[in-house]
């Protein structure tokens, strides 16, 4: 960040070189918005991913609660260097195992501060959790005009505009992009029960609302969960074939084409490891051809 000033409100605000932190509400606590016109597929930024070890996911879904203290551990000392790390929010709803409670208040904030705006990322049929300043100050939106994505290298995290982002305008993204085809109640109870808070987004709360028909879709996507792990196999390794071989911008343009391909002809609603490498691969490309 460049510089960082102390509000009559005790809120920061920090600016970046085309976007800025700055109070939103009190509901909302801190936001980041544009400072300057950014064009729908432009990079807003690209920052180092502290990130836990790989690893499976449980049958349930869940996260093992070390990975998130691992990177808990690591955020406390990138805060030694750099304070900014410590006004990421905290929900006042994130629940505290025993064995975290045991260590100390300053594990239990940075670990609370994960929980609330960490992520899980993808790579190679593997799970991590992590965080970025950004992506962590950035509210959460069911219909968001930016999306964050890891890099290849598992290092570095990029987040692009989705659309047009006028000047003043705030830059919002999904933490839950899984939900983003589901019904407002179905969002709201997943949300709620993954980051701990209720969300009031422009999409949940407008009325009428964004009605998609979530009991529809749900169908949909179980019908097609059964066939989930071998369903679209051949496109997917030949976009990772390609992806590895390819040497030249023309290369480069054909891999973008398949990747674009194969994710046209995914399902709504239904994500997977698999869309999660061929949407890496993707987004490589266009920031190799730009």
């Amino acid at each position: 960040y460049q510089r960082r000033v102390r509000e009559p409100t005790g809120w920061f605000i920090i600016r970046f070189k085309r976007i800025e932190v700055v109070a939103i509400s009190k509901e909302k606590g801190n936001g980041v918005v544009a400072k300057e016109y950014i064009k729908a597929g432009e990079i807003i930024s690209k920052e180092k991913l502290i990130a836990s070890d790989t690893f499976t996911l449980q049958d349930t879904g869940d996260v093992p609660p070390v990975y998130f203290l691992q990177v808990a551990e690591k955020l406390l000392k990138v805060q030694e260097s750099k304070p900014v790390y410590r006004q990421l929010y905290i929900s006042p709803f994130s629940p505290v195992p025993k064995f975290i409670q045991s260590k100390g208040s300053d594990v239990e904030r940075a670990y609370l501060q994960i929980l609330t705006n960490g992520f899980v990322g993808y790579r190679n049929e593997k799970n991590f959790v992590g965080i970025v300043l950004i992506v962590g100050l950035c509210n959460h939106s069911c219909k968001p005009n930016a999306e964050a994505y890891n890099c290849s290298d598992n290092i570095h995290v990029v987040v692009f505009a989705l659309a047009d982002i006028k000047p003043g305008e705030e830059v919002t993204i999904s933490y839950r992009q899984d939900l983003i085809h589901y019904s407002t109640a179905r969002r709201r109870e997943s949300l709620y029960q993954s980051h701990h808070f209720i969300c009031q987004c422009e999409r949940c709360t407008a009325n009428p609302r964004f009605l998609i028909d979530g009991l529809l879709l749900e169908t949909q996507v179980a019908k097609w969960r059964k066939n989930f792990e071998t369903i679209m196999k051949q496109d997917f390794e030949a976009c990772q074939s390609a992806h590895k071989s390819y040497h030249d911008l023309e290369g480069c343009r054909r891999v973008l084409k398949m990747c674009l391909a194969f994710l046209e002809k995914w399902p709504l609603g239904q994500y997977h490891w698999r869309f999660y490498e061929v949407r890496t691969m993707f987004f490589e490309s266009v920031v190799t051809l730009k």
